[in-house]
């Protein structure tokens, strides 16, 4: 009977931890979302899977940013800055990243669908298993990136 209670107690507090930890990372997220609307910048920050669809992100800095899973679909990425940054199946659908500083970044199972990077620089980028149907890549830089499609 000891060892059915320690069990229990065990498996609520695992249970309750896991549960304030995803709370915290929620929260975490969501007051980067208002720093990087805000001021445009959020170097390093942590925004998992946070909706930034069809958001002005023009010159934003993100670098070194935590963005999984985020949605950046018809998003304006102009000139951002993304260096270093952490993109993993992020979605960039119909994304304007025109000129934007991926460098280093990984953009591993990213969906980059009819999304425009003419003069964007992917170099040392994370390029496996993207998706990129229609997508623009005018002029843009891919030295030392890793690609399997």
């Amino acid at each position: 009977m000891l060892k059915k209670t320690i069990l229990v107690t065990v498996l609520f507090f695992f249970h309750m931890t896991s549960y304030l930890l995803a709370d915290q990372s929620e929260t975490l997220a969501a007051d980067n979302l208002e720093k990087l609307l805000l001021t445009g910048s959020c170097s390093g920050c942590y925004l998992k899977g946070v909706n930034l669809e069809g958001a002005d992100l023009n010159k934003a800095n993100l670098q070194n940013a935590t963005l999984t899973n985020v949605n950046f679909s018809k998003a304006d990425l102009t000139g951002a800055n993304f260096s270093g940054a952490n993109l993993r199946y992020t979605s960039f659908k119909n994304t304007k990243a025109v000129g934007t500083n991926m460098s280093g970044a990984d953009l591993s199972s990213a969906d980059l669908t009819e999304a425009d990077f003419t003069n964007a620089d992917l170099s040392y980028t994370n390029l496996f298993n993207i998706i990129k149907k229609k997508t623009v890549f005018k002029n843009t830089r891919f030295e030392n990136a890793v690609m399997n499609n």
